[in-house]
């Protein structure tokens, strides 16, 4: 008898309550993937292997070879709705891991789980079309301000004098038909993934700063949304450096450089905005507790004087001790990190923002020199 495939978890586990919200088509969709047979990332690397493939036969037909840029754009698509399909999922176990520290009733943390783990529908629908219809008609007015002879009232660097020599394809029908639909997608996905990350940034800024217990010896359940953010931040990153490995010029102009930096500038603030809040409360936390250990110290000390004036030395011993522990309590307090990640956490930060940075710049000094 063949084996049955054990079921995988749903993104979003059903509610013993009412919803506050329907779901949102990428959780729909999401869900749709959970549900076909095998590994849900095998769906979305096929699907680019798939889209990848038809570009280049396309390209090919059209007497141009696919590049790494066009290639790059046509697996956006898949990546994006992968890498929301995976935050979803990876958020509600992040949730778990913090259950701990979360201070809330039993339906109040289903509410929870159902808001982080599940998208608004019309919201998501309203970004996903905002970022479409901008987009494209920002390509569509600077194309067609250029065809008319007015691409002078253009910034520089936002025209689109050629579309196809913009993107790197072959200037036929089924080129251009294949690009147009692929970027339509992949804008309407970038918009999604944008709501997505506005969406659970403020769901946990909203858990941390509402429903948290703060233990300050006990900080291991606070660190389980910073590796979420981190998740959420390296995400983005891998775009953006995916991009400018496989279409410099592209990045550097204007338009180009603005993306870039916007990608880069989205992925920090996607790490650091959901944990502000609940680093002031741990600030104000710790403050309190030195507060509190200063203020006994402050009194067995004073102790200790009106002991040694009265010449009341019998059980000294006893006070030692305690201004001894005193001591250590605050020397550990002083120890205690108000920032709610681990050190390798914020290290992978750093290494994914720097390393590629670094790369690049000994290639651009190494270059001239190799090439005489």
């Amino acid at each position: 008898m063949a084996r049955k495939s054990p079921k995988r978890t749903p993104v979003a586990p059903p509610l013993t309550v009412a919803p506050p919200y329907p779901p949102s088509w990428i959780n729909r969709f999401a869900d749709w993937v959970d549900r076909l047979p095998g590994a849900s990332a095998a769906y979305y690397v096929g699907a680019a292997l798939l889209l990848a493939g038809l570009q280049w036969s396309i390209q090919m037909t059209g007497s141009r070879s696919a590049d790494s840029f066009n290639l790059l754009v046509a697996i956006t698509i898949p990546y994006e709705l992968g890498l929301m399909h995976y935050l979803l999922r990876t958020s509600a176990g992040s949730l778990e891991e913090f259950r701990p520290a979360l201070r809330a009733s039993a339906h109040e943390a289903e509410d929870l789980r159902y808001r982080l783990t599940v998208l608004p529908s019309r919201p998501a629908l309203w970004a996903a079309a905002g970022v479409t219809v901008v987009s494209s008609g920002f390509v569509a007015i600077s194309y067609l301000l250029d065809r008319a002879g007015l691409a002078s009232w253009l910034p520089e660097g936002f025209a689109f004098p050629d579309f196809p020599a913009v993107f790197h394809i072959a200037p036929t029908v089924p080129s251009v038909g294949l690009t147009a639909l692929i970027l339509i997608g992949a804008w309407w996905a970038t918009g999604t993934y944008a709501y997505l990350m506005f969406h659970q940034l403020r769901t946990i800024s909203l858990i941390y700063s509402r429903h948290t217990e703060i233990r300050v010896f006990r900080l291991g359940p606070l660190y389980a949304f910073s590796r979420h953010t981190l998740r959420s931040a390296l995400g983005l990153l891998l775009l953006a450096y995916g991009l400018f490995a496989v279409a410099p010029e592209v990045i550097l102009s204007p338009l180009g450089q603005g993306s870039w930096l916007l990608l880069i500038t989205g992925a920090v603030a996607t790490f650091l905005f959901p944990l502000w809040g609940i680093h002031r409360h741990l600030v104000r936390e710790k403050e309190y507790m030195l507060h509190e250990a200063g203020r006994r110290m402050e009194a067995g000390v004073a102790e200790l004087h009106r002991r040694m004036d009265q010449n009341e030395l019998a059980r000294m011993d006893d006070l030692n001790k305690a201004l001894a522990s005193l001591e250590i309590e605050r020397a550990a307090l002083e120890r205690v990190p108000t920032w709610p990640w681990e050190r390798g956490t914020l290290r992978s930060l750093v290494a994914a923002l720097v390393l590629p940075i670094v790369i690049w710049l000994v290639q651009q000094v190494l270059q001239p020199l190799l090439s005489r």
